[in-house]
């Protein structure tokens, strides 16, 4: 075996550097499904560990979905710098059962930034058709968001954020960062 093929082989068996994993790890596409849990609104980043965080190339895509006939309203906010989150679209209002929407991150800048994706449901409507109480959605009480959130074992009613069984995480939807590293 040539001498180069061995030590490109050797290469690849170590694995890859802690800066290329870490790279390998953002996406080009996330699906976030929103649905309510006893009386709680929570979100789910459908096939990621972390769901407060996860990192995004540029011009990828947050798939938003929903079940149920749950009134949702997303927003992907501006960075501290006032960096726009996303290409042009930067909320979505989904009123009907089974819907969905999509955001599409920010193009190339050349530096990462974070957003927050906020994450609001509303759990009655007025007699008007109005929201008279929107609540921000929580994570799931899992580590991985897998499948379905109606077949995900969790149980219909649990404590509320901040007990002892659930830890107190940032409610209103995970961190979006645009991964340019």
């Amino acid at each position: 075996m040539p001498k180069g093929l061995v030590f490109l082989l050797s290469l690849l068996l170590l694995g890859l550097p802690p800066s290329d994993a870490e790279a390998q790890s953002r996406s080009d596409r996330y699906v976030i499904h929103v649905f309510e849990q006893g009386e709680v609104c929570r979100y789910q980043i459908r096939d990621h560990a972390d769901q407060d965080l996860f990192h995004i190339r540029p011009g990828g895509t947050v798939s938003i979905q929903t079940k149920e006939a749950l009134w949702v309203d997303v927003t992907v906010q501006d960075d501290a710098r006032g960096t726009p989150g996303t290409r042009s679209r930067r909320s979505l209002a989904l009123r009907q059962e089974n819907a969905g929407g999509v955001v599409t991150a920010r193009s190339t800048i050349g530096r990462s930034t974070d957003h927050k994706v906020q994450i609001q449901c509303c759990p009655e409507r007025g007699a008007r058709d109005e929201c008279p109480k929107w609540m921000d959605a929580l994570p799931p009480r899992t580590t991985m968001g897998t499948g379905d959130p109606g077949l995900s074992g969790l149980p219909e009613q649990g404590p509320t954020a901040g007990t002892a069984t659930e830890p107190m995480q940032p409610p209103g939807g995970p961190v979006m960062r645009v991964d340019e590293n």
